[in-house]
């Protein structure tokens, strides 16, 4: 049985400052009803505070929903993407969030190990909308949900192994086969495709997959020029090409015109 964990200020949200609290009712009934096991997150203040919910009723109904162990409430300090990402790859499953966490992969930030990827967002984070309270999410991810099998939790390894790997500063992560990988260092291409993008049933979009820094012919005529400040080209190989990486999955086909001061992107 598949894991699904919701983003719960992202679910209950109507719109900029606007939540409600029977929005993250419906959705968790709604995968109740199909004997998924789902569990929310939610920041600390939505109880606690005074300025989210100023009605004693919602406030009872969110203490019943953390004494039934339906709703985790998060640190006030802390943010609560992280606990939400953390629990779903923890525990091989799913998030149900309208959120691309585009931040968190631009900043390649690491959870149990492995590196967010917009791969594995694509494939594990069920997007949704609601007709009046009628919780309504992505039915092809649903379908993926209903038929998962979880993966065996990893052997542990030997106590010799395991002290050996531990003051390992700069860890490489192993892959894992729903889209969260390794970090990968980006060299500078005159046209970069694309392959690590992969579609909701898992597979790649090629027929074929394509050679690393292949090529295609293009017309030109319809290509777009962006004039960019070498300051912003050098930003994005920092950090290992993070920006880089982000920018290749949103633009898989470009080319970089060099010149003293700006570098014009190719858009293709």
């Amino acid at each position: 049985m598949a894991t699904v964990v919701l983003d719960a200020a992202n679910v209950a949200t109507v719109s900029s400052g606007i939540l409600r609290v029977q929005r993250l009712e419906a959705a968790l009934e709604y995968f109740q009803r199909l004997n998924v096991r789902c569990i929310a997150f939610a920041p600390r203040y939505w109880v606690d505070g005074l300025q989210v919910f100023e009605d004693d009723a919602t406030k009872a109904t969110l203490r019943a929903l953390v004494d039934t162990d339906k709703l985790v409430l998060t640190p006030p300090q802390a943010h609560d993407d992280y606990y939400v990402i953390d629990y779903a790859t923890k525990h091989d499953g799913y998030v149900v969030s309208n959120d691309m966490f585009r931040d968190h992969v631009m900043h390649k930030r690491r959870f149990n190990g492995h590196t967010l990827t917009i791969a594995w967002v694509k494939t594990r984070c069920i997007d949704f909308t609601f007709v009046g309270l009628e919780f309504l999410p992505n039915s092809q991810l649903m379908d993926k949900v209903l038929h998962h099998v979880p993966r065996p939790p990893p052997p542990p390894l030997p106590t010799s192994l395991a002290s050996a790997a531990a003051p390992d500063h700069h860890p490489s992560s192993a892959s894992f086969t729903s889209g969260i990988q390794s970090p990968v260092a980006i060299p500078p291409v005159a046209m970069s495709y694309d392959d690590d993008d992969v579609d909701m049933g898992g597979s790649h979009h090629h027929d074929s997959p394509p050679a690393s820094n292949s090529r295609r012919v293009v017309d030109m005529s319809e290509a777009v020029y962006i004039d960019v400040p070498m300051w912003i080209v050098a930003h994005l190989y920092e950090n290992d090409g993070a920006g880089l990486k982000y920018f290749q999955v949103e633009f898989p086909h470009y080319t970089i015109l060099s010149q003293q001061t700006s570098t014009a992107i190719c858009i293709l």
